[in-house]
């Protein structure tokens, strides 16, 4: 027989478990992410100087 899922809320309606599940691979994924970031600081910046010393391909040519 299944338990019911622990509400997330003192007081509040219960889990659903699925979501619940979502939720921590929603937090585990945030977390990936910024020290995804954080290691690609420094390419981040790198890329930005070359933007603005060259500018990007086909500026000129974009008609929207």
């Amino acid at each position: 027989m299944k338990s019911k899922p622990e509400s997330r809320a003192p007081g509040g309606p219960p889990a659903e478990p699925d979501l619940v599940a979502r939720a921590d691979e929603s937090r585990a994924g945030g977390e990936h992410r910024r020290h995804w970031i954080k290691e690609n600081r420094q390419a981040f910046a790198d890329y930005d100087a070359f933007v603005e010393k060259h500018g990007i391909y086909s500026a000129g040519r974009r008609l929207f």
